[in-house]
């Protein structure tokens, strides 16, 4: 019986070539955009998300007010001197880290330096409110020490190569300045949709100890990401509530007036943040709305069009045939769950391949001189469905 179908089908799909080409490629194109705006949608909804703490996560930011309360400057960085005063007075704040982004600094070992863009000086327990995948070294004391460092796997190998990186040196450089910096850690990248990059972590000693103890006082020098990790089940608000005072408390009565602090969860920096300082660019979350709303109307569209089709198709057979609206929503439904969890593992996949071993394959593999061979492939593909359904 099933085999019948496949006949019937396959000789209507020959004997009307423009109701097949439209119902099968409008279908198949509203379904392609669709999914593929859905995966840019979960993608751009992911982001942080990896971290095991992420609902327990907030970034610290302070913004500036002129004199009739209007925001002239709101930065997603703060001074120095906040976060550790923040962690003192509320013992609900579990871990502080604060963290600096130092560009064109040049890292090297012996006559070799390079200009990294990605390297942070970060406390040590950078580790215990974010979740990095350390491969070799101790999360608990990797950046314990002055003047050590952690790195990411791309950067041993481009330094160290195939050599085991632990224990060894690499000098970065500010000119005129320099310092020796011992690798203690090695963590993998952090993954595509996290809101900063790191290829260095250089322990937050070393900066304390190069820039001395009346910068990291100071209440001006607003270049730290600082971050706090919160206990469990803690109501944020009652926090928010007491930064005023907190501020009041630690510069002078009614400065609260003029600047704040605001706690902004991990999980929105990427889409909600729109700050005048940030680590990398961001996205925004209408984005997400918009291409939402598009990928509902591509289906509203596609699948309609597709049943009045078909409908219309099917009545040309011999016996009359008929498909109701629910079987084709099913078997629509069906093949979109098929579709789209193929294109998903086809692109977890793709983003775990290797590139290197990727280009090797692509390589060893024979090239297809012109165009015929592909066109032959799909003739012999033709006449085999012939071969099949008409005997």
């Amino acid at each position: 019986m099933f085999k019948n179908y496949l006949k019937i089908a396959y000789r209507n799909i020959k004997k009307h070539k423009g109701y097949s080409l439209i119902n099968v490629a409008g279908l198949a194109i509203g379904m392609a955009c669709c999914i593929l705006i859905l995966l840019f949608v979960f993608d751009e909804l992911s982001y942080d998300k990896f971290h095991e703490n992420h609902d327990r996560i907030y970034r610290v930011t302070r913004k500036w007010l002129n004199e009739d309360g209007v925001v002239n400057l709101h930065l997603g960085h703060i001074a120095p001197s906040i976060g550790p005063l923040l962690e003192n007075d509320f013992p609900e704040i579990l871990h502080t880290v604060r963290t600096i982004r130092i560009e064109r600094l040049l890292v090297g070992n012996n006559s070799v330096f390079f200009e990294e863009p990605r390297f942070f000086f970060a406390e040590e327990d950078v580790f215990k409110v974010f979740t990095f995948n350390m491969t070799a070294g101790d999360p608990e004391t990797a950046l314990q020490d002055p003047f050590t460092i952690v790195i990411t796997e791309e950067m041993a190998e481009k330094f160290f190569g195939a050599e085991d990186p632990i224990g060894k040196s690499l000098i970065i450089q500010v000119p005129p300045q320099k310092a020796d910096m011992k690798v203690m850690g090695v963590i993998k990248s952090l993954p595509h949709n996290s809101h900063f990059h790191a290829d260095f972590l250089g322990s937050f000693k070393t900066y304390e100890a190069v820039v001395g103890e009346q910068e990291m006082q100071s209440w001006v020098s607003n270049n730290f990401a600082t971050y706090l990790l919160m206990s469990e089940n803690y109501d944020i608000n009652r926090l928010k509530s007491q930064l005023d005072p907190f501020i009041d408390r630690h510069m002078s009565q009614g400065m609260s007036e003029r600047t704040k602090l605001q706690l902004q969860p991990l999980t929105d920096i990427h889409l909600h943040s729109h700050l005048d300082s940030k680590i990398e660019a961001n996205s925004d979350i209408m984005y997400v709305y918009v291409f939402s709303i598009i990928a509902f109307f591509v289906l509203l569209i596609a699948w309609p069009m597709a049943y009045l089709v078909m409908s219309r198709w099917l009545q040309n057979f011999a016996y009359r045939s008929g498909i109701g609206l629910g079987t084709f929503l099913l078997a629509g439904g069906l093949a979109w769950v098929i579709a789209f969890l193929t294109v998903s593992y086809r692109v977890i996949r793709a983003s775990l391949e290797d590139p290197v071993k990727a280009l090797k394959y692509e390589q060893g593999r024979q090239p297809c001189p012109n165009h015929n061979c592909l066109f032959k492939k799909i003739k012999s593909d033709l006449e085999t469905w012939d071969l099949l359904l008409y005997d």
